[in-house]
């Protein structure tokens, strides 16, 4: 009897189908961005997310295991962009006087808000309650980049350039300063009639939460 075998795909017909795979598997973690941006880990459902990207809802257990495994990669995919950008500031800045240094990639900081808002808004949700996400996130990405910052603060501070105080709670109402208006977006608009997309709006905040921290010790 002779034995059926399956004949492989067109090689064109593989590429199209691994395409669309990867086109699907980005919109569900765009769409995920937004959900868990807007309602938090609690408040998002798998099919929310899947109807927000326009997908069948199998399709999420296809590509993630869960929703805890898909809002794992959304955090992970924000903070490594904000990973990569940071760490780029502090090897482009590191012949600068640590003042500078630190004024640099601080102003470089509320640029990246900007261009993603979101980010503000899922480590919000989360550093609201207790819990392993908090926990996760703390370890993975918080504390490493306190430590590295807080000693810059630290040299800023024993040259005079910088407001004295604990550096950690200096920086809290720095990233506090910066991002405040991203959740009251609509109000700021109104109220200053400004565009977050100006990059004019951009550069004076910017300029405002950074002349509050820095000194000038001549």
């Amino acid at each position: 009897m002779a034995v059926k075998t399956k004949k492989p795909k067109p090689r064109g017909q593989s590429r199209k189908t691994q395409a669309r795979a990867i086109e699907t598997r980005a919109n569900v973690l765009e769409a995920a961005l937004a959900e868990f941006a807007e309602k938090g880990f609690e408040g998002t459902s798998t099919r929310g997310i899947a109807e927000r990207a326009g997908v069948p809802h199998t399709l999420l257990s296809y590509h993630f295991e869960n929703k805890e495994g898909l809002w794992k990669i959304v955090v992970q995919n924000l903070n490594e962009r904000f990973r990569k950008m940071f760490q780029s500031r502090v090897e482009a800045t590191s012949d600068m006087e640590s003042h500078r240094q630190l004024r640099f990639i601080l102003e470089e900081f509320v640029r990246f808000s900007f261009d993603n808002p979101e980010f503000h808004w899922i480590m919000t949700h989360e550093a609201s309650r207790e819990g392993e996400r908090l926990e996760w996130m703390l370890s993975e990405y918080v504390q490493p980049f306190f430590m590295t910052t807080s000693e810059m603060v630290r040299e800023a501070q024993r040259s005079g350039h910088f407001v004295k105080g604990d550096p950690r709670h200096l920086l809290y109402l720095f990233i506090g300063m910066v991002s405040r208006i991203f959740m009251i977006r609509a109000e700021v608009e109104s109220v200053l009639s400004a565009a977050f997309d100006d990059p004019a709006f951009r550069k004076r905040h910017a300029d405002l939460c950074l002349n509050l921290f820095f000194r000038d010790p001549d």
